[in-house]
């Protein structure tokens, strides 16, 4: 199944987190899909995990690298709904 299809099922709850994540290669691309899924559930506690790791140096990036979540929020906008 193509990476497209993956991040559809995953979108539309056909999947589960574990699942998609078994089935990508866990790119960067996987991170940010994996948050916009749940910036859509209004999970933000997940969301800006996800986010975070999108945007880490690497998969093994310590905590104070990564951005807060102010940060993320300029950086996707979405995030900003998730406080309303």
């Amino acid at each position: 199944m193509t990476s497209f299809a993956n991040d559809a099922r995953l979108l539309l709850g056909r999947i589960s987190d574990e699942e998609f994540k078994k089935t990508n290669n866990s790119n960067p691309q996987d991170w940010y899909c994996l948050g916009m899924k749940h910036v859509l559930s209004g999970n933000k506690r997940a969301a800006l995990d996800y986010f975070r790791r999108y945007f880490a140096p690497n998969s093994n990036a310590q905590p104070d690298k990564s951005p807060d979540e102010e940060e993320l929020k300029l950086k996707i906008p979405e995030l900003k709904a998730l406080d309303k």
